[in-house]
């Protein structure tokens, strides 16, 4: 969650507690704090270290398309997902 979307993201979070806003090691999203906490009125804190800081602690996370404020914009799909074309069948089209 950065970038040009971060006020619409934000709003998208469900609840009225703390935003904690992580990253990898902790450095984007310590470089989006300042425009995280102009968008919102609720409280929001920085994970330091990141979720990797996270993971070495052997804190549990959740992972899954379903705990993201907003779609990616960002992935490669494959030609046959999100249809209900096999894959085996794609590939043996392309071979």
């Amino acid at each position: 969650m950065a970038g040009a979307r971060l006020r619409e993201d934000l709003k998208a979070v469900p609840g009225t507690g703390p935003i904690i806003l992580t990253s990898a090691d902790g450095t984007l999203a310590q470089d989006n704090f300042a425009d995280a906490r102009a968008a919102t009125s609720r409280p929001v804190h920085v994970l330091l270290g990141g979720l990797q800081a996270w993971v070495a602690e052997a804190f549990a996370i959740q992972q899954g398309a379903e705990f993201l404020a907003s779609r990616p914009t960002d992935v490669y799909k494959r030609p046959y997902e999100g249809t209900d074309n096999a894959a085996a069948a794609m590939q043996g089209y392309i071979d």
